[in-house]
């Protein structure tokens, strides 16, 4: 079976408040074993899936209609072509004349339960680093999430 994972973990978890909120981990997509950029790719995990989870509401059941799901740290993305409820997706590696690294298809409600499998994951995360009590942004932090994982359950 095809399989899309979004791996964020917490062994390396960097957490910047400076102007907004920004959570960094090991962050990248894996499809059917195949990682993306690569399995070491560090990357601003939060606001990253809110933006990717952004693009997918806004697009939710468009027939054909093309948008991006960027990565930060890099000029990596994730291509998508959409036809209603049908994605085809293209990882795109800008580092090398925007080579095709990997293709995958699935559903908008697969990928929704995939980030919001990863929104559950960046959640336990914070309620576990004790880095975020000392930053005081723990609870912004937390009712973003609350907000994307209401926003997902309501799209699948």
């Amino acid at each position: 079976m095809s399989e899309i994972r979004i791996i964020l973990s917490e062994s390396d978890v960097i957490i910047n408040n400076e102007s907004t909120p920004i959570v960094d981990t090991i962050f990248y997509v894996q499809v059917n074993g195949y990682c993306f950029p690569d399995n070491l790719w560090t990357d601003f995990t939060y606001p990253v899936l809110c933006m990717w989870t952004e693009n997918l509401l806004r697009n939710k059941g468009r027939i054909n209609t093309q948008y991006d799901l960027p990565f930060m740290d890099g000029p990596f993305r994730i291509a998508v072509k959409q036809n209603g409820e049908d994605l085809f997706m293209e990882g795109i590696n800008g580092r090398a004349d925007n080579r095709v690294e990997f293709t995958f298809h699935c559903t908008a409600s697969e990928l929704f339960r995939e980030l919001l499998r990863a929104f559950n994951k960046l959640e336990r995360i914070i309620l576990t680093n004790e880095n975020f009590q000392k930053q005081g942004i723990k609870e912004p932090i937390r009712n973003s999430i609350g907000h994307y994982k209401e926003s997902i359950k309501n799209s699948i």
